[in-house]
Protein backbone atom coordinates (compact mmCIF):
# COMPACT_ATOMS: atom_id res chain seq x y z
CA UNK A 1 0.00 0.00 0.00
CA UNK A 2 1.09 3.90 -0.82
CA UNK A 3 0.13 5.82 2.01
CA UNK A 4 -2.14 8.84 1.28
CA UNK A 5 0.37 11.45 2.25
CA UNK A 6 2.92 10.47 -0.01
CA UNK A 7 1.02 10.07 -3.13
CA UNK A 8 0.14 12.51 -5.37
CA UNK A 9 -3.59 12.26 -5.03
CA UNK A 10 -3.54 12.56 -1.09
CA UNK A 11 -4.95 9.27 -1.92
CA UNK A 12 -4.22 5.14 -0.64
CA UNK A 13 -2.57 3.06 -3.68
CA UNK A 14 -3.40 -0.63 -3.59
CA UNK A 15 -0.67 -1.81 -6.61
CA UNK A 16 0.39 -5.02 -7.25
CA UNK A 17 4.67 -6.15 -7.56
CA UNK A 18 4.46 -8.11 -11.06
CA UNK A 19 6.75 -10.98 -11.72
CA UNK A 20 9.28 -8.62 -13.83
CA UNK A 21 9.35 -5.91 -11.16
CA UNK A 22 10.28 -8.70 -8.54
CA UNK A 23 12.98 -9.91 -10.74
CA UNK A 24 14.43 -6.10 -11.03
CA UNK A 25 14.18 -6.02 -7.03
CA UNK A 26 15.88 -9.19 -6.38
CA UNK A 27 18.57 -7.99 -8.88
CA UNK A 28 19.10 -4.81 -6.74
CA UNK A 29 19.18 -7.00 -4.00
CA UNK A 30 22.03 -9.56 -5.22
CA UNK A 31 23.74 -6.21 -5.99
CA UNK A 32 23.76 -5.33 -2.39
CA UNK A 33 21.33 -2.69 -3.13
CA UNK A 34 20.04 -1.18 -0.25
CA UNK A 35 16.25 -1.82 1.63
CA UNK A 36 16.45 1.32 3.86
CA UNK A 37 16.56 4.75 3.60
CA UNK A 38 17.52 6.16 0.37
CA UNK A 39 17.42 3.67 -2.28
CA UNK A 40 19.95 6.17 -4.25
CA UNK A 41 22.63 7.63 -2.64
CA UNK A 42 22.69 10.65 -5.92
CA UNK A 43 21.42 13.78 -4.94
CA UNK A 44 18.50 15.44 -6.48
CA UNK A 45 20.73 16.52 -9.43
CA UNK A 46 22.97 13.73 -9.97
CA UNK A 47 19.85 11.82 -9.95
CA UNK A 48 18.64 13.94 -12.55
CA UNK A 49 22.17 13.79 -14.59
CA UNK A 50 22.35 10.16 -14.42
CA UNK A 51 18.35 10.03 -15.63
CA UNK A 52 19.16 12.38 -18.64
CA UNK A 53 22.25 10.36 -19.65
CA UNK A 54 20.35 7.37 -19.53
CA UNK A 55 17.37 8.49 -21.52
CA UNK A 56 19.62 9.87 -24.28
CA UNK A 57 21.27 6.67 -24.32
CA UNK A 58 18.49 4.97 -24.68
CA UNK A 59 17.59 7.41 -27.35
CA UNK A 60 15.03 9.12 -25.49
CA UNK A 61 14.30 13.00 -26.14
CA UNK A 62 11.93 14.07 -24.67
CA UNK A 63 10.77 13.25 -21.01
CA UNK A 64 6.66 12.61 -20.36
CA UNK A 65 5.87 13.80 -16.78
CA UNK A 66 4.17 10.70 -15.30
CA UNK A 67 4.59 8.56 -18.70
CA UNK A 68 5.80 5.38 -16.76
CA UNK A 69 2.72 5.98 -14.72
CA UNK A 70 0.52 6.24 -17.14
CA UNK A 71 3.01 3.24 -19.59
CA UNK A 72 2.13 0.78 -16.23
CA UNK A 73 -1.84 1.86 -16.67
CA UNK A 74 -2.09 0.91 -20.21
CA UNK A 75 -0.04 -2.13 -20.52
CA UNK A 76 -1.96 -3.32 -16.77
CA UNK A 77 -5.42 -2.64 -18.82
CA UNK A 78 -4.11 -4.72 -21.74
CA UNK A 79 -3.23 -7.57 -19.67
CA UNK A 80 -5.76 -7.85 -17.00
CA UNK A 81 -8.94 -5.97 -18.84
CA UNK A 82 -9.47 -4.68 -15.20
CA UNK A 83 -10.51 -0.36 -15.46
CA UNK A 84 -11.80 -0.74 -11.61
CA UNK A 85 -9.37 -2.66 -10.14
CA UNK A 86 -6.16 -0.35 -12.24
CA UNK A 87 -8.41 2.85 -10.89
CA UNK A 88 -7.45 1.45 -6.84
CA UNK A 89 -3.68 0.88 -8.12
CA UNK A 90 -2.73 3.97 -9.43
CA UNK A 91 -4.87 6.28 -7.75
CA UNK A 92 -6.96 7.91 -10.27
CA UNK A 93 -9.79 9.61 -9.11
CA UNK A 94 -12.52 7.96 -11.52
CA UNK A 95 -12.83 5.99 -14.66
CA UNK A 96 -13.02 9.27 -16.49
CA UNK A 97 -9.51 10.18 -15.84
CA UNK A 98 -8.62 6.92 -16.32
CA UNK A 99 -9.31 7.07 -19.93
CA UNK A 100 -8.21 10.37 -20.75
CA UNK A 101 -4.33 9.64 -19.57
CA UNK A 102 -4.97 5.52 -20.88
CA UNK A 103 -7.35 6.51 -24.02
CA UNK A 104 -4.65 5.25 -26.86
CA UNK A 105 -4.14 1.74 -25.30
CA UNK A 106 -2.12 -1.03 -26.24
CA UNK A 107 -2.10 -3.96 -28.12
CA UNK A 108 -2.40 -7.10 -25.74
CA UNK A 109 0.92 -8.35 -27.91
CA UNK A 110 2.77 -5.59 -26.84
CA UNK A 111 1.59 -5.56 -23.11
CA UNK A 112 2.94 -9.26 -22.54
CA UNK A 113 6.60 -7.93 -23.81
CA UNK A 114 6.03 -4.91 -21.46
CA UNK A 115 5.59 -7.84 -18.67
CA UNK A 116 8.20 -9.47 -19.92
CA UNK A 117 10.90 -6.98 -19.37
CA UNK A 118 13.55 -8.30 -16.77
CA UNK A 119 17.02 -7.70 -16.00
CA UNK A 120 20.11 -9.32 -18.43
CA UNK A 121 21.17 -12.08 -16.74
CA UNK A 122 24.90 -13.36 -16.64
CA UNK A 123 24.54 -17.68 -17.06
CA UNK A 124 27.72 -17.48 -15.75
CA UNK A 125 27.19 -15.83 -12.06
CA UNK A 126 23.30 -15.55 -12.49
CA UNK A 127 23.46 -11.76 -11.75
CA UNK A 128 22.92 -8.92 -13.91
CA UNK A 129 26.10 -7.39 -15.50
CA UNK A 130 28.34 -4.90 -13.60
CA UNK A 131 27.62 -2.17 -16.62
CA UNK A 132 24.13 -2.24 -15.79
CA UNK A 133 24.78 -1.00 -12.11
CA UNK A 134 25.42 2.28 -10.82
CA UNK A 135 27.08 3.06 -7.30
CA UNK A 136 23.79 2.63 -5.38
CA UNK A 137 22.06 0.66 -7.56
CA UNK A 138 20.63 -0.03 -10.43
CA UNK A 139 21.23 3.00 -13.44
Amino acid sequence: MIRPEVSKTNRRRFPRISSNAVAWIQAYRQRGGTFEGKVSAYSGRELQEHRTANWTAGGITKWIQQGMRHTFCSNCLARHRDVNDLILQSGHDSVDTMWRNCHAGVPEAEAEKFWAITPPVSEERKIIPENSIGPSGLK
